[in-house]
């Protein structure tokens, strides 16, 4: 997976197709770290919003499929020429630990096979703080005319 990055604004047909996937009110303050062909890095800033047990600080599970779901897609996005879009197939996380993540989180993505129909992409969330990997995924993701994705 890649390392942490500064910001690097997606080429050609990927800036529209990224601003418009990160646009959403479940991952408050999402931005893209790096998004160019193929590989995304997604930075999620903690929001006590984002807890899912008030007692222990964790993040809630959700949140973080989310993250990876958003990531996962972009990957396969930026592949991809500007009138097609993507509609997830299949996510397969591994919940490796908790985490409070109160430097937020970030999520890498590469897509390591692009087909005529399908990509394929591998996928992590670590602290953003220490790197520590908090889960793992694979996703597989459908190549759609423009219009037919999400």
């Amino acid at each position: 997976m890649p390392p942490e990055s500064q910001a690097v604004p997606p080429a050609g047909g990927e800036a529209a197709a990224s601003r418009a996937m990160l646009a959403d009110h479940l991952l408050p303050g999402i931005e893209a770290l790096q998004a160019d062909t193929g590989r995304v890095v997604l930075h999620l800033p903690f929001d006590p919003a984002l807890v899912g047990d008030p007692r222990t600080g964790h993040v809630h599970g959700g949140v973080l499929t989310a993250l990876l779901d958003k990531a996962v897609r972009l990957a396969v996005l930026c592949r991809l020429p500007a009138d097609e879009g993507v509609e997830l197939l299949d996510l397969r996380v591994d919940h490796l630990r908790a985490t409070a993540a109160r430097a937020g989180l970030q999520s890498r993505a590469v897509c390591r096979r692009l087909t005529a129909a399908i990509g394929f992409v591998a996928a992590d969330v670590v602290e953003a703080d220490s790197g520590v990997t908090v889960v793992t995924a694979a996703g597989s993701v459908l190549r759609t005319a423009d219009g037919e994705g999400p």
